[in-house]
C-alpha cells in the first residue's frame, strides 16, 4: 500500500504546476504552428536577454542565427518534429539580445489538440557554451599529446643520423686544401644540417616541455647580457636592439634557460620581421605583484585573422620553420607561471608582453 508520501500533489507544497516552467534556469517555449512565440518562461529571458514583452507575437527567427536561417535548419527541425513528434538533445547555436552566440541543447515536442490538429510545439533549451568549449579544450589538449608523441619519435629518429652526418662533413672537410673550393659546398651542406638539428630540437622542446628551475636575480641585467651574448655571436648587431627602456634591478624568480630560449626567439622573429628597418624595442613596466616586459618590432605586423593561431604548434606564415617557436615560448613561461600576450596592427609591428610574477 502506498503511503500518502508516494502520492504528493503538489499543492501539499503550496505550488501550482503552472509555475514550474518558470522554476527552471533552461529556456522553456511554446511556438504555434506558425513559429510565433506565445509563450517565453524566466530562464529565456536569463539566457536570451529578452522579456516576454519584447517577444510575445514574435517569429522566433530573431534567436537564430543568419547562416542556420539560410540553411533552412528551422524547417527542418519542425519537419523532423511532425514526423517523429518530438526532437531531443540537438545541439545548435542561438543569438543573445547583445549579439552573442551560445551553444544550447535543444529538445522540442509537437503539440496537438485531441483532433490531431497541430498546436505548435514546445522548446526546451539549455545553454551548453562552457560545456562544450571545455569539451573543446580537452579533445585539443588530446590532440596536442598525440602530435607531441608524434614530434618526439620523429627528432629521436632524425637527431642521431644527423649528428652522424655532421661529424662525416667536418671529417671529408678537414681532408679539403684551405683554398679548394669545394670547402664552399661542405659549408653549406653543414649549415644545413645545423639547421634541421635546430628543428629537431623544436621538436623536442615542444614534445617533452622542461620544468622550470627557479633562480632569483635580476631580469633586467639578464635581458641585458642575452643581448650582449647574441652580439657576440653575431646573431643581432650593435644597434639592432634598443634597450633604453628596459629598467635594471627587476629582482624575481625565473627559470634562465627557459627565459632565455624565449626573448632569443622572440628578438629573432623581430629582425625577421623587420627586415634590416627599424630595430628590437625591449621595455619594462612594473606592475603590483608583476613585471611586464615588452619586446616590440616595428615589421609589417600580423593579420587579425592569424592572431588567434599565433601561439598554436606548427602554425606560421615564414616560408621555413616548424612553427613551434612561439607554442615552445608559450610552454617555457607556463611553466614559470608567466604569461605571454601579443597586440598587433597591420602596418604598425606587433608587442609580445610577458608578465613574470615577481614573488
Amino acid at each position: 500500500m502506498n503511503s500518502k508520501s508516494d502520492n504528493y500533489d503538489l499543492s501539499d507544497l503550496g505550488l501550482d504546476p503552472k509555475d514550474l516552467p518558470e522554476m527552471t534556469l533552461d529556456a522553456v517555449l511554446f511556438l504555434d504552428a506558425d513559429g510565433v512565440v506565445r509563450y517565453w518562461n524566466r530562464g529565456a529571458t536569463v539566457m536570451f536577454g529578452y522579456e516576454p514583452s519584447e517577444v510575445l507575437g514574435k517569429n522566433i527567427r530573431f534567436i537564430i542565427p543568419r547562416d542556420l536561417l539560410k540553411s533552412g535548419e528551422l524547417e527542418r527541425l519542425k519537419v523532423i518534429c511532425e514526423q517523429e513528434t518530438a526532437l531531443f538533445n540537438y545541439t545548435t547555436r542561438r543569438v543573445r539580445k547583445d549579439g552573442e552566440t551560445i551553444w544550447v541543447n535543444l529538445s522540442r515536442t509537437s503539440s496537438t489538440n485531441s483532433e490531431g490538429r497541430e498546436l505548435g510545439a514546445v522548446a526546451i533549451l539549455r545553454d551548453v557554451t562552457a560545456q562544450r568549449a571545455a569539451e573543446q579544450e580537452l579533445e585539443h589538449s588530446k590532440r596536442l599529446a598525440l602530435v607531441g608523441e608524434l614530434a618526439a619519435k620523429i627528432a629521436h629518429e632524425v637527431k642521431n643520423p644527423l649528428a652522424g652526418i655532421h661529424a662525416a662533413l667536418q671529417v671529408l672537410e678537414g681532408q679539403l686544401e684551405p683554398k679548394d673550393p669545394r670547402r664552399e659546398i661542405f659549408d653549406s651542406i653543414g649549415d644545413e644540417v645545423i639547421r634541421l638539428n635546430e628543428l629537431t630540437m623544436d621538436l623536442l622542446r615542444f614534445a617533452r616541455p622542461t620544468a622550470a628551475k627557479f633562480v632569483r636575480a635580476d631580469l633586467g641585467q639578464f635581458l641585458v647580457d642575452l643581448v650582449g651574448d647574441l652580439e657576440r655571436i653575431s646573431m643581432v648587431g650593435p644597434k639592432d636592439v634598443d634597450l633604453t627602456g628596459l629598467e635594471l634591478g627587476l629582482n624575481l624568480p625565473f627559470d634562465p634557460a627557459l627565459t632565455g630560449q624565449v626573448f632569443k626567439n622572440l628578438i629573432l622573429n623581430g629582425l625577421q620581421a623587420n627586415k634590416g628597418k627599424g630595430v628590437i624595442r625591449i621595455s619594462s613596466r612594473n606592475h603590483e605583484g608583476t613585471v611586464a616586459i615588452d619586446v616590440a618590432d616595428s615589421g609589417p605586423g600580423i593579420r587579425k585573422e592569424d592572431l588567434g593561431s599565433i601561439f598554436e604548434p606548427f602554425f606560421t606564415t615564414k616560408s621555413r620553420g616548424t612553427g613551434l617557436g612561439l607554442s615552445i615560448a608559450k610552454n617555457n613561461l607556463e611553466a614559470q607561471k608567466a604569461t605571454i600576450r601579443i597586440r598587433s596592427h597591420r602596418g604598425r609591428g606587433a608587442i609580445f608582453r610577458i608578465e613574470f610574477l615577481t614573488q
